[in-house]
């Protein structure tokens, strides 16, 4: 701080460090009168402001504007950068703060708190608007927060009571902020309901619920943690007809999860019925997963039997699992095994025998939504691979539609007497599945071995609706064809048969 003076007037110039990363820095006249001009900034300068106090001046003697800068919440979203105009008149004891962009306003009268802020957010699910509300005193301030956009709800915080929140996440906001939920694009239809209640000692309880679309009633999910600060515990639970199907252990400190399932308490009869399927299973087993370091085990020993059907699914993973299926058909004894190879998405492998036919079966999915499917039994072989669409016919919906290749060579003898060459293309959008183009060859059906080619598209979902051609060398001209429902029709030179 320096003083220097002439005559009846004193000038002074001041500079000061505090908490926070702040630092302030004045400099005007004491005397006659005072007036200082100065800026003052906190957090690394993230807010910062420029002032003017002059006591000579009618109204507020401190006047100013306020600036914070943008406020990037890692992957969940970002707050814009925000300017306030301030306002003290120190006569009446009134504080005033007015919101540059957005209208609104604080006021600090009398110890009493009133006004409104309009804030904007970016997040990972979509825009959202804050409109706070602020009430009580300076000592006690009390806040009422209303969300619209991507996430709709009330947030009310105070000292005294803590944090109480209660927002609803449609399930178009919940695919957005997590991409790799994209494949169940049509399971998740309903909102996913999240609460809060934080007590002023830092202790918190949350739940969240949504509910899943699986077969002919939904499976709710909910999770139930309580914590406080960063450490939480709890459970996730299936639900299906208020019945538990599963329940997860859940535990960990901010980003170190830990989790395991305990598969021998699961309802597997529910998880049957979820899918229509008559499923019966026996055995224990213990699923585990965490992320600090990013982890996952699975130890079982289960048989599952359904229609006929015996499959058992023992040992431990990644590399010490085995799977024997017997039923009707035959037997199937194989090793089921995880991969991963350097720049390249993990692989799940099958390979065994099915009675004396060689088998194997490998399955990889990307963070993007695709994958890839590779099978073979004996010299038939089908490869699948699933591609996201970059955009589709609605633009705000990129990601939400993907391409399914299908491709299947098989040899005669090796899955029916004929040899069978097919590939296809399908579109899905949601719950939507439409074949784009399906052509496929017959051959040893035929005298002198000629192919029998089908080459059709349509609709697979909202009613079946494919039409197409069928067509052989030595028969003149196509034979049309239409699948609608359950009824087939042919038609040949104009003359149709069902």
């Amino acid at each position: 701080m320096t003083f220097t003076g002439e005559g009846e007037e004193l000038r002074a110039s001041a500079t000061a460090d505090g908490p926070a990363e702040s630092r302030l820095s004045a400099r005007g006249t004491l005397l006659p009168v005072v007036r200082l001009e100065g800026t003052a900034s906190a957090l690394d300068d993230w807010a910062n402001a420029d002032f003017v106090y002059d006591a000579a001046q009618a109204g507020p003697a401190l006047t100013g504007r306020m600036r914070t800068a943008a406020l990037v919440l890692d992957d969940l979203g970002s707050v814009p950068e925000q300017s306030f105009d301030l306002a003290y008149d120190t006569q009446a004891g009134v504080i005033q703060v007015n919101q540059v962009e957005g209208g609104g306003s604080l006021r600090l009268e009398g110890g009493q708190l009133t006004g409104a802020l309009t804030v904007p957010l970016a997040t990972v699910a979509g825009p959202v608007t804050v409109a706070a509300s602020v009430s009580g005193t300076l000592e006690a301030p009390e806040v009422r927060a209303q969300l619209e956009g991507a996430l709709s709800g009330t947030v009310d915080a105070s000292l005294v009571d803590g944090v109480s929140a209660r927002v609803s996440v449609p399930a178009t906001s919940v695919m957005a902020g997590v991409p790799e939920l994209e494949a169940a694009a049509g399971l998740l239809q309903e909102p996913l309901d999240l609460s809060l209640e934080l007590a002023p000692d830092g202790t918190w309880l949350a739940t969240a619920r949504t509910d899943v679309q699986s077969g002919e009633e939904a499976t709710r999910l909910s999770a139930d943690l309580t914590g406080s600060g960063l450490t939480y515990a709890g459970q996730v639970v299936v639900t299906r007809s208020d019945a538990q199907v599963a329940t997860a252990d859940v535990g960990g400190e901010a980003a170190d999860l830990r989790a395991s399932l305990d598969l021998g308490k699961v309802d597997w009869a529910a998880v049957g019925a979820a899918f229509g399927i008559d499923l019966e299973v026996t055995g224990e087993g213990m699923a585990t997963f965490g992320t600090q370091p990013l982890e996952a085990g699975l130890t079982l020993d289960l048989t599952a039997r359904s229609a006929g059907n015996e499959l058992r699914v023992y040992g431990t993973a990644p590399h010490d699992l085995r799977l024997n299926l017997t039923g009707p058909d035959g037997e199937l004894d194989g090793a089921l095994t995880w991969t991963t190879a350097a720049g390249a998405q993990p692989r799940a492998n099958l390979d065994g025998r099915f009675g004396t036919t060689p088998v194997s079966l490998s399955v990889s999915v990307d963070d993007a939504g695709g994958g890839n499917l590779s099978a073979r039994y004996g010299e038939a072989q089908l490869s699948a691979v699933l591609s996201p669409e970059e955009s589709g016919p609605n633009p705000e919906a990129a990601g939400a539609q993907r391409t399914l290749a299908v491709d299947l060579q098989a040899p005669a003898g090796s899955l029916i007497a004929y040899g069978l060459s097919a590939y296809s293309t399908v579109q899905i959008a949601g719950t939507d599945v439409t074949v784009s183009s399906l052509n496929a060859s017959l051959t040893g059906l035929l005298e002198n071995d000629e192919p029998l080619e089908l080459r059709a598209s349509g609709p697979l979902t909202g009613g079946l609706d494919l039409s197409g051609t069928l067509s052989t060398p030595p028969l003149q001209g196509d034979v049309a064809l239409a699948l609608v429902a359950d009824a087939l029709s042919l038609t040949w030179h104009g003359w149709p048969t069902r």
